[in-house]
């Protein structure tokens, strides 16, 4: 199965070109644009809005230019327009937006998560601490998971997969802990840029 992976793209247009023969794309969060302004007071507010219309156009479009590839596609914290996941019925057949859970696609299980750890407490998909990654971050035993694709990293020690750039690591040791028990053939995550 080729596969092609990316994340936390924040609305570039065009999207990027899909090489022939793909059979599925794995996207891990931040796919749409943030738009923000401040108001009269100078607090900063997000134009939520235009977000979900440029989803609900652009990304179809992008995916019906290629029939034959599978999408699966996790929102991540700036995607404010996943609270609106069950909002489009006109998504493309071959396109799974899941903000959470499973999802079964060429044959393989495919478990999907958004969450992220604290960050400010002002983004979608926000956990309030690590202790909600127990929930929010379990992944199933059964059926088996062959893809694990998440915004957040998983914290592994030594590595810098999780490292922010201002130094910072903010990976979820309960997501390591989670891969390690149902060893997925792949993890794919986002978040860090």
């Amino acid at each position: 199965m080729k596969i092609v992976a990316f994340s936390d793209i924040h609305g570039s247009v065009p999207f990027p070109k899909i090489p022939d023969g793909t059979d599925l794309v794995l996207v891990a969060g931040d796919v749409a644009p943030l738009s923000a302004s401040l108001d009269l007071e100078g607090h900063r507010y997000f134009r939520i809005k235009e977000q979900i219309d440029w989803v609900f156009h652009e990304l179809p479009k992008w995916v019906n230019e290629y029939p034959s590839t599978d999408f699966v596609v996790v929102p991540g914290n700036h995607d404010f327009w996943g609270a609106t996941l069950d909002g489009n019925p006109n998504w493309p057949t071959n396109l799974y937006v899941r903000d959470n859970g499973l999802v079964s696609v060429r044959g393989k299980n495919i478990f999907c998560s958004s969450w992220v750890l604290p960050i400010n407490g002002r983004w979608i998909y926000e956990m309030a601490n690590e202790a909600e990654a127990t929930v929010a971050l379990r992944i199933p035993k059964h059926p088996q998971v062959d893809i694990v694709v998440t915004h957040n990293p998983p914290l592994v020690e030594g590595s810098d997969i999780d490292r922010c750039s201002n130094g910072d690591h903010c990976g979820s040791k309960f997501l390591t802990r989670e891969i390690e028990k149902v060893q997925p053939e792949l993890l794919v995550c986002g978040h860090i840029h």
